[in-house]
């Protein structure tokens, strides 16, 4: 028999051995649920409903608008979120599969560019939430201390529908 939402998200707390209540769970996840539809819509309407982070770099290229999409924000957020100490920085907690290394490469490298242009901080943000979308969807995240990313998956968010709507 079918479950209903609510006997769903009871036997997610149960099994996540979470003492909340469906609503506040809800509520605190939400970010989450924002993600998934953001990122359909984000797929579908910038990726031509297949995204593959090797499209990334031309789908910036291609888009003129694009250089009215603000970046800085989550740019910086993630060069702080991922900076070691100095010029060092680490990101290898992205799982980089191992035909990435480039993708990983290139945000390293951006990070430490203090002249980094426009285009290249997006293709640096879009590499980083490809990671991140990968590992939330297969499994490299641990849902039950995902709270500790909202912060990361906001700024995620608003920055997918400010080039979604571009």
């Amino acid at each position: 028999m079918p479950h209903s939402e609510r006997q769903t998200i009871e036997k997610l707390i149960e099994t996540l051995n979470c003492n909340e209540t469906v609503t506040n769970f809800k509520q605190k996840r939400s970010f989450i649920f924002n993600f998934a539809m953001i990122w359909n819509l984000f797929e579908d309407r910038c990726m031509d409903n297949f995204a593959k982070i090797s499209k990334v770099n031309n789908f910036v290229e291609s888009h003129i608008s694009i250089n009215n999409l603000e970046v800085d924000v989550i740019f910086d957020y993630f060069k702080d979120r991922y900076k070691v100490f100095d010029n060092i920085y680490d990101t290898e907690n992205l799982l980089w599969k191992e035909h990435e290394h480039t993708y990983r490469d290139f945000v390293i490298e951006k990070f430490r560019d203090t002249q980094c242009s426009h285009q290249n901080k997006i293709k640096a943000v879009l590499y980083i939430i490809f990671r991140l979308r990968n590992n939330l969807f297969h499994g490299e995240k641990d849902i039950a201390i995902i709270n500790e990313q909202k912060r990361t998956f906001v700024l995620v968010n608003k920055f997918l529908m400010d080039l979604i709507t571009l």
